[in-house]
């Protein structure tokens, strides 16, 4: 009859097993530098990132710190515009009353008030 199964050989295409081959497992000091390796591998990465978390946290430290200390000159600076507002309100007062003395003293204006009857303004408008 026909055999159905030989499309599906598949241990045709494996190598052949010889037997009595022997297998050899590496040496002690072999898998201890394996492991030596591996032990480094892993400490480098922790030391890398604990490096960059404490570049993180020093970085924002000291973004805090300047902060502080644009906050502080600034406080100073409102200060002393505060000061200088009032200085120059004080000195626009006094040169307004100057102004009106000169004007009350000034004997070559004449200033005269009149009067005017509500009904000349309506008149006019």
């Amino acid at each position: 009859m026909y055999n159905r199964n030989a499309a599906y050989d598949f241990g045709a295409l494996e190598k052949p097993k010889r037997r009595g081959q022997i297998v050899e497992l590496p040496s002690r000091a072999a898998r201890r530098k394996e492991r030596l390796k591996t032990k480094r591998k892993i400490l480098t990465g922790v030391f890398s990132v604990f490096m960059i978390a404490a570049a993180a946290v020093s970085t924002f430290i000291l973004g805090q710190v300047k902060l502080t200390e644009i906050t502080d000159q600034t406080e100073k600076a409102e200060k002393v515009l505060g000061a200088r507002e009032c200085e120059n309100t004080e000195l626009h007062m006094a040169k307004e009353s100057q102004g009106a003395e000169k004007a009350l003293s000034n004997d070559s204006v004449h200033n005269e008030i009149v009067k005017i009857p509500k009904e000349e303004l309506k008149e006019i408008h």
